[in-house]
Order: C-alpha cells, then structure tokens, then sequence
C-alpha cells in the first residue's frame, strides 16, 4: 500500500488494513468479530480524516493472535470511497 492509512476500531485499538476492494475490506484486529457484527473505524488515510462503518462478514485468527477481518461496507462516503480507492 502506497498511502499511508491510520485507523483505530471505536473501542481505541489500532488496527492495519490487509486488503481493499471496492465492496469490502479486510482488516487485522485485536479481537474478533462475529458475522453480522458491526464495525466502525476510525482514522486517517492522506491526511484526511476518514470514517468507516461496516459489517463483518468472519474472523479467522492468525498464527500471531490477532484476527484476520474481513467487513462489508454499510455507509461510506463518496469522499471515503476515493480515499480508500487509493490503497487497491
């Protein structure tokens, strides 16, 4: 990923960004998610503040205790949507 992107889940734990297509994203978290469950980031991505609802669709945990996310968007802005276009 060229862009450097900063994001947090709303309980404060800092999260990375794995991949980004246009209709999900897959994140690494500290914890899991069950599907269904909603997800809200927080962050920065170019200097600009950005704010990411969504839905998880699984968690598979990694050889390094966290968990591979995987989250469907639920609202997302066009603005957003061009920042995070960026990271594919």
């Amino acid at each position: 990923m060229t862009e450097r992107i900063q994001l947090s889940l709303a309980s404060g734990e800092a999260i990375q960004v794995a991949r980004y297509t246009e209709k999900e994203l897959e994140i690494v978290s500290p914890k899991p998610f069950a599907p269904g469950s909603p997800i809200r980031l927080n962050g920065s991505l170019a200097g600009e503040n950005i704010a990411i609802e969504g839905r998880a669709l699984g968690s598979k945990r990694r050889d390094d205790s966290t968990f591979s996310v995987r989250l469907r968007f639920v609202s997302l802005t066009r603005r957003d949507r061009e920042l995070l276009r960026g990271l594919g």
